[in-house]
């Protein structure tokens, strides 16, 4: 997530639904990276678990002119090429 801004980012948030095509993808497992220092919740603001459809990040911050990492592990019961796009960060 870049900030091309001189400006800290505060509270940044976003949501991603994880692709239903070709098969439904889902959350690994809890293992979370962060370098935002945020909270990562499920899709629906929950508690996370393996088998979640999504995820929500809410909080941290984005340093002025810097860039931070949010991910997580996932699955899916078929291989192919998944389009992942998540909400506009806010």
């Amino acid at each position: 997530n870049p900030n091309g801004v001189p400006l800290t980012l505060g509270d940044p948030a976003f949501t991603d639904v994880f692709p239903t095509l070709p098969a439904a993808m889902t959350l690994a497992d809890t293992i979370i990276i962060d370098t935002c220092g945020g909270t990562i919740r499920d899709a629906g603001n929950g508690s996370l678990n393996p088998g979640d459809a999504g995820i929500r990040y809410n909080g941290g911050s984005i340093p002025a002119n810097g860039s931070c990492t949010v991910a997580v592990h996932v699955t899916a019961t078929a291989g192919g090429v998944y389009l992942n796009t998540s909400s506009v960060l806010r």
